[in-house]
């Protein structure tokens, strides 16, 4: 029941050198190995191509399939007594094509024989590799279940200290396991901000004690604390720079504070930027003068993922992430909101703002929730705070996305999990996933939310796919809308104390 979602994404024929190498063979029955260095004999080789056979006659059953699978799932086999220098003695076995399909997807890599790779061969650039066909099973009643890796939000704000009427760590915690998320990482700017030792200290201490999922805590930059932050990073999940207004005192004006901190941090540990249209740009150029890595929070407009895909084309070090509000709302979407309640930073911006992230969603490295909880009387008063709850809604709209064909599975692993696990370095969760029943439709109500914020700015939106269990160093701590995981078993991404 597969069906082409826009053809060939990409097709190469040329000889893959590498013990990375995968062999994904997506057909039921047939297992896949990661990072495996193989010898193929003619055996085996022989027994791959029927495996190929297999999956075209699969794919072309539908007379729709056909074409594809004629032309795509081609498998060549190259003999040659001698081979070019640096290359692989005897024979050498590859596949070569990729389809873009919904959920699933055939991508055949060569494993090879003997030898190394020589220079003039180079990895083609894949950018789908979707196993979820894998990854599905069916529950007692038959239930079709998909698991998933336990997903990570890099930006959050639990509010605490300070504002623990809005949310805390016990609560935004619970509605991080119940939106599916294992580990979130809070952002500084709390009352007080969490700018020296003693304040980092204070908010450590906090989330040990009422954590249900796995954290980490920034470190607010200051003007003046540059030097003072430099022995704390290594405890830290990264340090946080506001250049633009933003909810609390944190704003660096002067480009020359900026670059104080790009001076002291270490290099080896991330700096994340509230940088907007041309503090966006300013930004990168100061990163480039200092040669290290940026990210870039919560990309909103047109013209800003329009920089960051010419910086990376440039070879700039530089890494985003894209909110799903921002993805999923848009102006138009204002007076169904409220006009106060629909205060947020960066602001909803234009249709044309936001089909242009969905247009560039390669250059897009990390989905974030930006969960910045209020109570309804304060959104509703003369005088809003910027800022949405999201940590319940943002998985259920990205799997509706999935089924409809707007993103993959592989996407969404590899933008709430893969890769803010490389750009943070944080550290892995043994025995956790994720259960959702992907086919499961129903209605987002605020009154089902666990944060304390009580609302949410996707109130009656229909969705598709939904969170049944989430499973925390080998304990089930959510399941069927109800928190099992106590306050204290988060545990800290860094050691501190």
């Amino acid at each position: 029941n597969c069906q082409s979602q826009g053809g060939v994404l990409s097709s190469v024929m040329a000889p893959i050198c590498s013990k990375n190498d995968i062999i994904a063979e997506q057909l039921g029955g047939v297992k896949f190995a990661e990072q495996q260095h193989t010898t193929f004999t003619l055996d085996r080789i022989q027994n791959r191509c029927k495996i190929v056979r297999n999956v075209r006659k699969k794919l072309s059953r539908n007379s729709a399939h056909q074409a594809p699978a004629r032309s795509l799932l081609r498998a060549f086999l190259w003999y040659s007594p001698n081979p070019p220098e640096g290359c692989f003695s005897k024979a050498t076995f590859f596949f070569i094509y990729s389809i873009r399909l919904p959920r699933h997807s055939l991508i055949f890599q060569r494993i090879p024989k003997t030898g190394r790779a020589g220079k003039q061969f180079k990895r083609p650039s894949i950018r789908e590799l979707d196993l979820s066909e894998k990854r599905r099973y069916s529950r007692e009643g038959g239930a079709k279940m998909l698991r998933l890796p336990g997903f990570i939000d890099i930006h959050v704000h639990m509010r605490e200290p300070g504002a623990t009427h809005k949310e805390d760590w016990e609560s935004g915690s619970a509605a991080a396991l119940a939106g599916g998320f294992t580990m979130v990482l809070a952002m500084p700017n709390t009352n007080p901000p969490i700018t020296d030792e003693q304040t980092f200290q204070q908010a450590i201490q906090l989330a040990q004690q009422k954590a249900r999922c796995d954290f980490g805590q920034y470190l607010g930059a200051k003007a003046d604390n540059a030097q003072s932050l430099a022995p704390l990073a290594v405890h830290a999940a990264g340090l946080k720079m506001y250049l633009d207004q933003t909810y609390g005192p944190l704003r660096l004006a002067d480009m020359r504070q900026w670059m104080t901190h790009f001076e002291h941090w270490p290099e080896d540990r991330p700096i994340v930027a509230h940088a907007e249209q041309l503090s966006l740009a300013a930004v990168i150029l100061i990163a480039q003068l200092y040669d290290r890595p940026v990210h870039l929070a919560h990309v909103s407009r047109a013209e800003e993922i329009m920089i960051i895909r010419k910086a990376k084309e440039r070879g700039l070090k530089v890494t985003c992430e894209v909110t799903p509000h921002h993805l999923f709302l848009s102006k138009e979407d204002i007076p169904r909101i409220g006009l106060r309640r629909s205060e947020v930073k960066p602001p909803l911006n234009t249709k044309a703002d936001q089909q242009a992230l969905w247009e560039n969603l390669e250059v897009i490295d990390c989905f974030a929730t930006d969960h910045a909880p209020h109570t309804l009387s304060e959104k509703d008063s003369p005088n809003p705070p910027p800022g949405f709850p999201g940590l319940e809604t943002a998985l259920p709209l990205f799997l509706t996305a999935v089924a409809d064909g707007k993103i993959t599975l592989a996407d969404l692993i590899l933008r709430l999990h893969t890769n803010p696990k490389r750009i943070f370095n944080l550290p892995e969760q043994p025995d956790t996933w994720i259960e959702v029943d992907e086919n499961q439709r129903w209605v987002i109500q605020a009154k089902d939310t666990f944060t304390r914020s009580a609302w949410t700015p996707f109130e009656g939106r229909a969705v598709q796919g939904k969170i049944e269990r989430v499973v925390l160093r080998g304990k089930i701590v959510y399941e069927n809308g109800q928190v099992f995981a106590p306050p204290g078993y988060g545990k800290s991404i860094r050691s501190f104390g």
